[in-house]
């Protein structure tokens, strides 16, 4: 007990752990009579082995190359179309697959918190307490305050894809020597309300949305050049 509490750390580069990314993206250019059109998909996949730990709790699904984790596809179209009287019409549409925080979750290595490394499934954590454990056995406590047991296989469960399409009209004029452009903005036009972020601790409350996407939007600018 005169050595509980007391470290001694040695930090070092580990000549086991890693990561490996597989992917591909695909891009176009294409002019449609006066306008533009691009766009093009990325897909990939990030694999990650963390497995050389001193917390042995961090071991569960701590090797994803031993996973059925599925690569992920991300797509974008765009592009712009004169019309008549000198408007502009642009827009966009934008396809993301179903991974809470877009690809953020995938920028972290290992996350003590949940005792797992991130990949962009989603998670189900187990908090695990002292109350649990001694409900379970009285006789065994735990040396910390709790620990988040990791209860889903990485790479089985997602959120749905969800899409969003803006759209824009512009003008120009002149005006003596200044030069004006007025625009009109429509953001999600289609008015979308994917979740985007779900609770993900085991309880009474796991997956109620978190986050969702924002409502349609409009907006009307103006720019001066001069």
């Amino acid at each position: 007990m005169a050595k509980r509490g007391l470290v001694q750390q040695v930090d070092k580069n580990s000549d086991v752990n890693g990561r490996w990314y597989n992917g591909v993206d695909f891009g176009f250019t294409s002019r449609i009579g006066g306008g533009n059109l691009y766009g093009g998909t990325s897909i990939g996949r990030q694999l990650t082995s963390s497995c050389e730990v001193d917390d042995p709790n961090s071991l569960r699904f701590c090797d994803q190359r031993k996973l059925d984790i599925p690569y992920t596809a991300q797509f974008k179209l765009a592009g712009s179309y004169p019309l008549r009287y000198g408007v502009q019409v642009s827009g966009s549409w934008q396809g993301y697959p179903g991974t809470a925080g877009s690809t953020a979750r995938q920028d972290s290595v290992y996350d003590p918190m949940i005792n797992r490394v991130i990949d962009p499934s989603l998670n189900v954590n187990y908090n695990v307490t002292n109350a649990i454990v001694r409900a379970a056995n009285p006789n065994v406590t735990l040396t910390q305050a709790s620990i988040t047991v990791p209860l889903v296989t990485p790479g089985t469960k997602y959120l749905k894809r969800w899409n969003q399409v803006d759209i824009r009209l512009a003008k120009k004029f002149q005006v003596g020597r200044v030069r004006l452009q007025g625009q009109f903005d429509m953001f999600n036009a289609l008015n979308g309300s994917s979740i985007l972020g779900v609770v993900e601790t085991f309880g009474s409350t796991l997956d109620r949305p978190t986050s969702i996407l924002q409502g349609r939007l409009f907006a009307a600018g103006m720019q001066v050049n001069f």
